[in-house]
């Protein structure tokens, strides 16, 4: 099977590989830390512009319905 791929997917899935990096690189010393901190929380301290954030604000937004609470600075 053969799978074709746009600029514009390509640069997206770059885009989004660089923004997961950053984001591990940043935080890199707190994923040791006991208790883990709350990921989706970090994200949310990400850029609006960044894929990291994007994914951290949907999946609160899933979790605020389970009674989950996270803050959004912005």
């Amino acid at each position: 099977m053969v799978t074709f791929y746009t600029a514009s997917c390509i640069f997206k899935d770059l885009k989004v590989i660089a923004d997961f990096h950053h984001f591990a690189s940043v935080n890199a010393h707190r994923f040791v830390e006991k208790p883990l901190p709350d990921l989706i929380q970090l994200g949310l301290s990400e850029s609006t512009e960044s894929e990291v954030y994007k994914l951290a604000q949907r999946k609160a937004s899933q979790l605020a319905s389970e009674g989950k609470l996270y803050l959004d600075w912005r």
